[in-house]
């Protein structure tokens, strides 16, 4: 079976589905991880801005003689 094969269809037939059982296992990840936000809920997390404010420079140690 090819990834093509899978989840195709209305309902997919049971040998070609993608489940949370099966998602890990070839041929089904293939699929799976092209399909990953379909299988397992996530959330776009945006980057933080480039320059934070409000960080000090890191300080360097001195040794006093």
């Amino acid at each position: 079976m090819t990834h093509d094969g899978l989840m195709t269809g209305f309902p997919p037939a049971p040998e070609s589905q993608v489940t949370l059982a099966n998602w890990q296992d070839p041929p089904f990840n293939r699929w799976a991880f092209r399909h990953m936000r379909e299988l397992i809920p996530s959330q776009l997390i945006p980057a933080g801005p480039k320059n934070p404010g409000g960080l000090r420079p890191p300080t360097t140690c001195s040794r006093s003689p």
